[in-house]
């Protein structure tokens, strides 16, 4: 039993290790890499990558304003189609209404 608890006690010290190895790691990787400056000094920008960026920028905004416009006349054609459902309906259910409609038809088509 006491050799069971040896081995986790062990592999909680190596994993703790591990981590504060791993994080040590990452700062000094981190600490090597050049700074937004200098990397700015490095690489300049320049309009004709500004314009590209841009260009995509709008071509997302836009694809996202039709999607947008496409919902919301979605959600306007079922309302629509809604009311018009339930109003046919309520002059259906009264015969007077319905005879009219019915004459109505009759004398449109020949």
């Amino acid at each position: 039993m006491e050799s069971n608890t040896n081995i986790k006690r062990n592999e909680k010290i190596f994993n703790s290790l591990f981590d504060i190895a791993a994080d040590e790691a990452f700062k000094e990787e981190m600490d090597a890499l050049p700074s937004c400056e200098e990397l700015n000094n490095m690489y300049p920008r320049t309009k004709s990558l500004d314009k590209k960026v841009y260009a995509v920028i709008n071509k997302e905004l836009n694809a996202l304003k039709r999607k947008r416009a496409l919902r919301t006349l979605a959600k306007v054609a079922a309302v629509l189609c809604i009311i018009v459902v339930a109003s046919a309906g309520a002059l259906i259910s009264i015969e007077a209404s319905r005879n009219f409609i019915l004459n109505f038809i009759i004398d449109i088509c020949p």
